[in-house]
């Protein structure tokens, strides 16, 4: 009855209603067929008439019986589950129904089309054996005048209905069935009167037994194993799904039942007292919970205010306020932290300032607790060593988890599953943030657990959710000198720092899923939770993730194959340097393995109990104190302990303190009596006695200051810091790599070695070391960044909440280089920012920090060498000098000292290269120390001092091949075209083809990131072009191919030639101006091309190479124009400037509304990592969208903006992004550039190009890979004067670097490297110089006004197109000779011979263009 119900449902619903209900009528044949074939033999009663006439009414009802032999799989299905059934209901006895099925049967076979052979044997075998078994009932002769037994009678019958069946198959499929071969004897079908006789007597012969044998039932046979049994096999695994999920059911219901059982015995059994005291937590917990939200809240109120406030925006202020900044976090693909943002909790310390100038407090005596760490060193000490220590890398068990794949389920993409869960803290550069990390199927979560958030760059609080798809580098790092920690880098250049401090006994990760099991000991708990976290994130394996199957930082440099590259010159010096110190385990992230320093004076005791004095007496830097004569001492060794005892300092570990009680000690009293601290000196209370401001605590009171820490070392590569002009060409300007820097003066060599024979420690804890200071801490970092916040604020806190005096400040480069040389004890190397950074350089937030003893000279900005005119001319030469000749032959003896067989053993010995033991990693083990308050006093110590760096390299490293080695060795193995930059004096313009005639090409790029897999190595890459008409070109590109020896190999797209098969955006454009090429953007891996300019105000997304329409975004109907409207409202908020009614402008991004753009799009541009998309359009806006991908390929974009930037009065012109500086940037038709964030959409700052009386539209604009701002301008002196066009150079802080002045309108602008591309309407095409905007090489004519100017992704080719449609390649080298058999050989995946392509043989000759 249910089956028959649900039929009749089926057959009485609408036909519109009807098709969506296919999957569900198949099913329900599915279990029709099942049902009868499985209950039906033995019980005929179960085949109804009912049933058969819903059967055939739903077949007929959705047109099922047609697609029996061609179709739809789900048609087919049905079609065939209803002959079946058909069939079935012919071999019943019951003569009604047999006689119904032979109608619908015999009417099938006449209206249907032709069955399939297999289908057709499937209705012969059926029909046959039915009737083979009527004939044999049949009386062989039946007398005259006898009745005709009722078995042969109903026989008869059968015949009469079964024989013309036959008959009319036989006749439908006489070709499927092979008749005219396989039964030459068969009676005539068609208008035989006899057939019926005569087909009885012919179906006895052998003929017909052996077709229906041999040919039929094979046949039959293998139809039923392919359709009926696979449906068999479906529903089986259907009803066995049915009974696991009843048997699951019923197991949770019984789960549920004792949980509920235990849970309410606890309910109820739970003491008033319990009670009491939980209700009481809560309150205090909600009590607290709301002091966070109320500040929370302010600090959104007061993000918001700055938004509404700002100079674009709607409230913007008459006069605001003076602008502050600080160094932001985010990167470059380079590693580079260069990006300034506005510090709007700005804090002057002119307090600081003042009690640097006023010190008179009295010293604090430090006590007997003070000294405890220095008692527990010995307990922590561990004598394992150097060659035995471990690599750090996963344990067995967790790398053969990692060959274990999830299973699908686990990974299913529309439902997100927690994978695993620990406690952890996020470690940035001023803060260790509690919190909980959380590791799903497809997102990384870190949930702030601070008692008190501050405002970052993302947001309120350190909360971040980053998809896992992005997830670039997993790297194990060290916290501490722990292994304890992670660091997670994605594909925009985010990076975080994680360390897992699990305490013996304490909580570890959990996770739902089966994991790799936690090590046994002697692996401490937070290595086993760190290694769990890791070991799961690779299982997940995310598609753009790098790890490299790595085991540790040694395993991960051999892999990456950077050592090779390097020696070959096909990375820079500066780039090989941060990846050294990224693998090594240095981190921006963590003060004491920043990418940096040597410095922070160690504290070894003296026998007696007091530092040893051991060099003669110096002034600051290097020089006699003029106002006390000879300087005393800072003494090299010291004693360490707490400025303020441990127990004092619940959250914050120790820092290095002083150990002197009144000062520094007198050398000429016996009894080492404190002197008297000089005018402008530090306290001793609180601060260590550190050359040149390398000592200081922080407050006790502020739980927020991360432990000071330092990570990477860069060298000091020059010596000459005073002439006039730097010549890199001659080696005395440079230092001596081969030396540590505390021995770079030779003078120093002998004493630094006496020094380590001699030294001996009587309680034997602590080893030789030449050095009394490190090269890697906290204090270094700050002593060369205190004019950039955040780190002007650690120094402060670091120096007991004072600036330290000044002449101990880095202010001049020269001095801080002679103090090197005068003082073995300082051997700071530099940091990464000496070398791309000039901002840090200067001064410009103001802060005072004092006068100079000798001069009284004001500190403000460094004071830079001679032969540098400016911070930038600085940075540039000392960039320069970084990758000389000079420094490339000899930076692997640097690299030995500090990364390699130098670093430990008797290789440091020999090279004077060992420092205190506890830098080292594997030297303490803090978890053998059993008091936790002496521990974290230890810790304290270690967080400050620093840490030397992972051991990459155990043999001395490969020096690098010269310039000149370099390029032969490139002519030998002659694979790649040679780079356009580095053979500007080469350069050749050859013609490629013409894509569209007298039509400009506004586009034609090659995608930088297009997906080759192993197979198609060497392949032809995507080359996309668009004319002004919208024509869509996909190209094949091949830069170079050295069995053809020429510049490239252009294949040209068929589709062009050919007017019926041309491809064209879709339309229509705006009126007037077609296609720009402003308004096209194609995803970096070519798979989409992004479109606007169309009239409708829509941004539209193709499909590349087919050129189909994929989507397209457009304001609903009925929204009307979301610009600003003004409401009036009142307010009585303090703080605000004022009170009273306001017109309060609502914003559509702060109302949630973001709609897409109400004009027409202008502009487009991609973000380099294929994230992000930003569109700007005639209605003043810009918006932030976001790629969808799938498997790491584009696949379309969002339907909705991710943020909404305003701030433009008119149409916006041209736009360029940077997600991993997180800057976008746009120009407008009124002559401004405005910069907002990309993450939280705020505004930054705007920038008018100067010198224009009446400003122009700003046409072009560009980012460089540093964050320089590429505008190209246009303004008049008056109205109806000529225009003139400028370029203007801005740093990423958008400083003005540069400006030129252009004698032709530009008409295409593109950056890439350190060179600006420019295209102009007098057909030139200028290569310029990105640092100050100077030619390169003299222009290229092209002799046809340019449209378009693109960079190859091998940098080895720029592409121009011409406004009259042709495609002009630019190359540079002296390929071979092309050799005669060339054009016999076809191109990789082409059927067109070589003379059909466009190889570079071809050269541009301007004087013919037209």
């Amino acid at each position: 009855m249910m089956l028959e119900s649900a039929l009749t449902d089926i057959r009485e619903a609408p036909l519109g209603v009807l098709a969506s209900l296919t999957q569900q009528a198949l099913w329900l044949l599915r279990l029709l067929q099942d049902f009868l074939c499985a209950e039906g033999h033995g019980n005929q009663e179960l085949w109804s008439e009912k049933l058969f006439e819903g059967v055939c009414s739903l077949l007929d009802r959705l047109g099922a019986w047609p697609h029996l032999a061609n179709g739809t799989a789900d048609f087919r299905e049905m079609a065939q589950i209803g002959l079946r059934l058909v069939l079935g209901y012919i071999l019943l006895e019951d003569p009604q129904l047999h006689a119904q099925a032979y109608v619908k049967l015999h009417a099938l076979l006449q209206t249907t089309v032709p069955m399939r052979r297999e289908e057709a044997c499937y209705v012969l075998s059926k029909l046959e054996a039915a009737l083979a078994r009527a004939l044999s009932t049949l009386p062989s002769e039946n007398p005259a005048g006898v009745e005709e037994p009722p078995a042969a009678a109903t026989a008869a019958e059968r015949c009469s209905w079964l024989v013309p069946l036959v008959r009319t198959l036989l006749d439908r499929a006489y070709g499927p069935l092979g008749l005219q071969w396989g039964l030459p004897s068969l009676p005539p079908t068609n208008g035989s009167p006899t057939f019926f006789e005569d087909f009885q007597a012919f179906c006895a012969t052998p003929e017909w037994r052996h077709f229906i044998d041999k040919q039929v039932q094979p046949t039959m046979s293998q139809f039923e194993m392919d359709t009926y049994a696979k449906s068999h096999d479906l529903m089986s695994g259907f009803w066995n799904a049915c009974y696991d999920m009843l048997m699951s059911s019923g197991q949770r219901r019984q789960r549920e039942r004792a949980h509920s059982r235990r849970a309410f015995q606890e309910l109820v059994l739970e003491s008033a007292q319990r009670r009491a005291r939980l209700e009481g937590l809560r309150y205090s917990a909600a009590l607290k919970q709301q002091a966070a939200q109320h500040s929370t809240a302010l600090l959104h109120w007061g993000a918001l205010w700055r938004q509404l406030s700002s100079p674009c925006g709607p409230w913007a202020l008459r006069d605001p306020p003076t602008p502050h900044w600080k160094l932001s976090s985010a990167e470059t693909y380079s590693r580079m932290r260069l990006k300034l943002v506005p510090n709007h909790h700005f804090n002057p310390h002119l307090e600081a300032s003042a009690l640097r100038d006023n010190l008179g407090e009295a010293p604090l005596t430090p006590t007997e607790e003070a000294s405890l760490p220095l008692a527990v060193t010995k307990e922590a000490k561990v004598s394992t060593l150097p060659e035995e220590l471990q690599e750090d890398q996963l344990g067995e068990d967790e790398l053969a988890a990692l060959e274990t794949a999830l299973e699908a389920a686990e990974l299913d993409e529309q439902h997100e599953k927690l994978v695993l869960s620990a406690e952890c803290q996020l470690v940035t550069v001023v803060a260790v943030v509690p919190g909980l990390l959380e590791v799903t199927t497809q997102h990384v979560y870190f949930y702030d657990g601070s008692a008190e958030r501050v405002e970052t760059e993302e947001g309120i609080g350190h909360d971040f959710r980053r998809p896992l798809a992005q997830l670039r580098e997993v790297h194990l790092r060290r916290f501490n000198l722990r292994r304890s920690a992670l660091e997670l880098f994605f594909i925009d250049q985010a990076n975080y720092f994680l360390n897992f401090p699990c305490k013996v006994g304490g909580p570890t990760a959990s996770s739902p899923y089966q994991g790799p099991r936690p090590q046994p000991c002697p692996i401490p708990p937070h290595t086993q939770v760190r290694n769990q976290v890791y070991s799961w994130l690779l299982r997940l394996r995310p598609p753009t993730q790098g790890y490299l199957s790595s085991r540790s930082p040694q395993e991960m440099l051999r892999a990456s194959g950077l050592t090779q590259k390097w020696v070959q010159r096909e990375i820079s010096n500066f780039e090989y340097l941060m990846q050294l110190n990224t693998i090594a385990g240095r981190t921006y992230n963590d003060l004491s393995q920043y990418p940096v320093v040597r410095s922070c004076p160690l504290p070894p005791p003296h026998p007696a109990g007091l530092p040893a004095l051991l060099h003669p007496s110096v002034g600051v830097d290097g020089g006699p104190s003029p106002e006390l004569g000879p300087r005393r001492v800072l003494p090299e060794t010291w004693f360490l302990f707490p400025a303020v005892p441990p127990h004092t300092q619940p959250h914050s570990p120790p820092l290095l303190a002083s150990v002197f009680p009144g000062g520094t000690p007198d050398p000429d009293s016996p009894s080492g009596s404190p002197a008297t601290p000089p005018r402008g000196a530090p306290s001793p209370v609180g601060s260590a006695l550190l050359p040149e401001g390398q000592g200081g605590q922080v407050d006790p009171q502020d739980s927020h200051v991360a432990p000071t820490r330092v990570g990477g070392q860069f060298p000091w590569v020059l010596q000459d810091y005073v002439s006039p002009t730097l010549d890199l060409s001659n080696p005395a300007v440079f230092r001596d790599l081969s030396k540590p820097i505390g021995v770079v003066n030779p003078k120093h060599a002998q004493l630094v070695r006496e020094k380590y024979e001699s030294f001996e420690d009587p309680a034997g804890t602590i080893d030789k070391f030449h050095y009394g200071t490190h090269y890697s801490n906290a204090a270094g970092v700050m002593h060369y960044l205190i004019r950039v916040e955040p780190f002007t604020s650690l120094h402060v806190q670091l120096q007991s909440g004072r600036f330290d005096c000044s002449d101990r400040q880095f202010h001049s480069v020269a001095a801080a280089w002679q103090a090197r040389l005068e003082s073995p004890a300082d051997v700071k190397e530099l940091i990464p920012e000496f070398f791309y950074f000039p901002d840090f350089l200067e001064n410009q937030n103001g802060f005072d920090l004092g006068c100079l003893q000798l001069t009284n000279e004001k500190v403000g900005d460094v004071v830079l060498p001679p032969w540098a005119s400016s911070p930038e001319d600085f940075i540039q030469q000392h960039r320069r000098a970084l990758e000389s000749e000079y420094v490339s032959a000899h930076l692997h003896e640097w690299i030995d000292l500090i990364f390699g067989y130098k670093q430990r053993g008797p290789a440091a010995e020999e090279a004077l290269n060992v420092f205190y033991y506890c830098t080292y990693e594997g030297a303490v083990d803090l978890d053998q120390v059993a008091d936790e308050r002496e521990r974290k006093a230890l810790e304290g110590i270690i967080s400050n001092f620093g840490q030397t760096p992972c051991q990459l390299l155990k043999e001395p490293h490969p020096s690098r091949l010269s310039a000149e080695e370099a390029a032969q060795r490139l002519a030998r193995v002659d694979t790649n075209s040679p780079s356009i930059f580095q053979h500007l004096n080469q350069l050749k313009a050859f013609f490629a083809e013409v894509i569209s005639d007298d039509v400009p090409l506004v586009l034609a790029m090659v995608p930088h990131q297009q997906p080759h897999s192993f197979i198609t190595q060497g392949s032809p890459d995507l080359l996309v072009t668009v004319s002004a008409n919208g024509m869509l070109g996909t190209h094949n590109w091949l830069p170079y191919d050295r069995n053809i020896s020429n510049y490239f190999s252009f294949s040209k797209d068929p589709t062009i030639g050919n007017p019926k098969m041309q491809r064209l955006l879709s339309g229509p454009w705006v009126p007037g101006s077609g296609v720009s090429g402003q308004a096209l953007a194609v995803a970096p891996d070519g798979r989409l091309l992004f479109s606007g300019g169309h009239w409708d105000g829509s941004l539209r997304v193709t499909a590349l190479p087919r050129g189909k329409l994929l989507n397209q975004l457009r304001r609903h109907l009925g929204m009307g124009s979301l610009g600003a409207r003004a409401v009036q409202v009142g307010v009585g908020v303090p703080g605000w400037p004022g009170r009273g009614n306001y017109s309060v402008l609502l914003v559509p991004s702060l109302l949630s509304l973001s709609p897409p753009h109400v004009d027409v799009v202008t502009c487009l541009a991609l973000d380099t990592c294929g994230i992000y998309l930003i569109s700007g359009s005639r209605d003043t806006t810009c918006m932030v969208w976001r790629l969808l991908q799938q498997g790491g390929l584009s696949v379309g974009l969002a339907s909705k903006p991710v943020q909404v930037l305003y701030g433009h009065e008119a149409a916006v012109s041209c736009v360029a992004i940077s997600t991993e500086l997180d800057m976008a940037v746009s120009g407008s038709e009124d002559g401004t550039v405005i910069i907002h964030t990309v993450r939280r959409g705020h505004f930054v700052a705007t920038l008018r190009p100067p010198g224009a009386t009446l400003p122009g539209p700003v046409a072009h604009l560009a980012l460089g890979s540093e964050g320089q701002i590429v505008v190209q301008s246009s303004a008049r002196e008056r109205l109806g004067a000529q225009v003139t066009y400028s370029l203007h150079l801005y740093s990423v802080n958008g400083r003005l670097r540069a400006s030129l002045t252009l004698g032709e309108q530009p008409t295409a602008l593109k950056v890439t490297e350190d060179f600006v591309l420019l295209g102009t309407a007098q057909c030139a095409l200028h290569i310029l110089h990105l640092n100050k905007l100077l030619p390169a090489v003299p222009p290229l004519p092209m002799k046809v006004p340019i449209r378009s100017v693109a960079v190859t992704k091998e940098r080895s080719h720029v592409l121009v197109g011409l406004e009259d449609g042709k495609l002009i390649v630019v190359g540079a080298g002296q390929p071979s000779e092309v050799r005669s058999s060339q054009f016999a050989r076809k191109l990789w995946r082409s059927s067109r011979r070589i003379s059909q392509v466009s190889s570079g043989e071809t050269e541009y000759n301007p004087g013919e263009a037209r």
